[in-house]
């Protein structure tokens, strides 16, 4: 225990003083003030996305369903979470409690980041304190978004992975059913050995499926109602949705060109035998750099994501960091072009007000943006794959010399 504490003594103290310097900066400085150094758009009554669950007591207690009638929303926005959320109701979850969730929802956070960067470098935590306080994060955290709270379920779930792989399981599909997309984190699974991996995958599927199923009128509502948008946003849709706001036939051209361009390359990255060397890797590194890589590139091919889901990040840096360090040249530039690209959408928002002077500089400020979240994608992508087990290479190997037999 003392040795587990030990290592993330670093994270600890920096995560305290970012917390305590934040608090002190709501007080002294002011609430709005404050939110406005990393040019975060505040909405009032703060913690908004969080009242969404908090307000929506009010139908409940009066029979109806939040998820389609939700008049207690400051905003009259219906509830766009799963119903687990519902169940804090029966606890007397009202609005009165929304500062305190807030509050708790972002401790999860920096928890979360204190579990996951253990054993880490300097330079990995000042990569890491960077992604934490950036405006993204700082997004998440003046909505009060439960993505933050997420997180720390994740990297529970990333800490137990390797030595009891079925309560790391569990605290995936936990998170599944609060928010659906932590799914993917489920990549996890590529730790074990094949045959227990098969398992575990079969498992997985059926019990996703199964709850897909069961709740699948409440996925569409939950999809209906959750707003979209090309700013603050990343995912495949975010291009062809800003084209097509000006023109309805480029903007198709995009939305087709973008499909294909992400399908060739996964179908290229799954296909392609060439193996660079990546080295040795710290198992919790690792690990979180699958569960993290694998969220982006699955809820970018989604569709529409607010930017503080790309807190999930977090989980890559060290991984990357590693990479680029001590791995194959061609492996070395990846990483390091996929941490540009991260630390260029984490801090879009305070971006935007540099270039903001420049000649079409709120343009030029998107394109770079949606350029730095395509390298993400494409970049994570192909590290998911070099990342992958032997085992998973070795049948890639025996089924392309099956399909090549095939073929003769």
């Amino acid at each position: 225990m003392v040795g587990i504490v030990q290592s993330r003594i670093p994270i600890l103290l920096l995560s305290a003083i970012s917390l305590t310097c934040l608090g002190l900066l709501l007080v002294f400085y002011g609430y709005e003030a404050t939110w406005r150094l990393w040019n975060v758009p505040i909405m009032t009554p703060h913690f908004a996305d969080l009242r969404t669950i908090t307000h929506a007591v009010d139908a409940w207690s009066m029979g109806l369903d939040p998820m389609l009638e939700n008049p207690g929303d400051p905003w009259g926005r219906t509830l766009n979470y799963p119903r687990l959320w519902q169940l804090f109701y029966y606890l007397g979850l009202g609005p009165e409690h929304t500062a305190a969730l807030g509050t708790i929802v972002i401790l999860a956070f920096f928890s979360g980041a204190c579990l996951i960067l253990a054993d880490v470098s300097r330079p990995v935590l000042l990569l890491a304190l960077g992604a934490l306080l950036s405006p993204a994060a700082m997004f998440g955290m003046e909505r009060g978004n439960t993505d933050l709270f997420i997180f720390l379920v994740v990297a529970l779930a990333i800490v137990l992975n390797r030595e009891r792989p079925l309560v790391s399981l569990s605290a995936v599909l936990l998170a599944y059913t609060m928010k659906l997309f932590p799914v993917f984190a489920s990549a996890l699974l590529l730790s074990q050995a094949r045959q227990r991996f098969m398992q575990l995958l079969s498992v997985t599927l059926l019990l996703v499926l199964c709850y897909a199923a069961l709740t699948w009128s409440d996925i569409l509502q939950i999809r209906e109602g959750t707003p979209r948008s090309t700013q603050l946003s990343y995912g495949l849709n975010i291009l062809w949705m800003r084209f097509m706001a000006e023109n309805l036939q480029l903007g198709f051209l995009v939305r087709v060109g973008s499909w294909l361009l992400a399908l060739a390359a996964m179908v290229w990255m799954l296909l392609d035998k060439s193996r660079p060397g990546v080295g040795a890797a710290h198992s919790l590194h690792l690990d979180a750099f699958r569960a993290g890589a694998a969220i982006y590139v699955g809820t970018f091919l989604v569709g529409n994501n607010w930017d503080y889901r790309l807190v999930f990040l977090v989980f890559t840096l060290p991984q990357l960091w590693a990479w680029s360090r001590n791995a194959e040249a061609s492996v070395r530039y990846l990483a390091l072009g996929v941490l540009l690209a991260a630390f260029i959408s984490l801090w879009h928002l305070r971006i935007l007000t540099l270039v903001q002077y420049l000649p079409n500089g709120y343009a030029f400020g998107f394109y770079l943006d949606e350029l730095a979240n395509w390298v993400l994608f494409l970049g994570l992508a192909r590290l998911l794959v070099l990342s992958l087990p032997d085992w998973w290479h070795e049948g890639m190997l025996v089924m392309a010399a099956k399909i090549r037999q095939g073929r003769t």
